[in-house]
């Protein structure tokens, strides 16, 4: 649970647009429901779930950049590919394999 001040980030999901007044979709809750249960190392973790609106808001630790962020960092630094790239590549190469088994 974050503290008051923490910085975090936050998923808005908002209720089927199929079906308005039948609650969130199923693909939504079954994504709660693992993050809930899902504590590994190469898996953000899920702090916090709460209702607001029409929506629920999924709150999780902030990161100031995204995956997609750093691997274009890294292409600019010379990187292009996955191989013969330094520790920062590799490191993301290993949490894909090492990815818990029921992703």
């Amino acid at each position: 649970m974050p503290s008051a001040g923490d910085r975090v980030a936050l998923k808005r999901v908002s209720e089927d647009p199929h079906n308005p007044g039948t609650g969130m979709r199923v693909d939504a809750l079954r994504e709660i429901k693992l993050l809930q249960e899902l504590h590994h190392k190469n898996v953000v973790p899920l702090l916090d779930v709460y209702k607001r609106d029409q929506a629920v808001e999924l709150v999780f630790p902030f990161a100031p950049r995204d995956l997609k962020q750093v691997r274009r960092s890294l292409a600019r630094a010379g990187c292009t590919t996955h191989y013969g790239c330094d520790d920062p590549t590799h490191s993301f190469r290993l949490a894909t394999i090492r990815a818990p088994p029921i992703c």
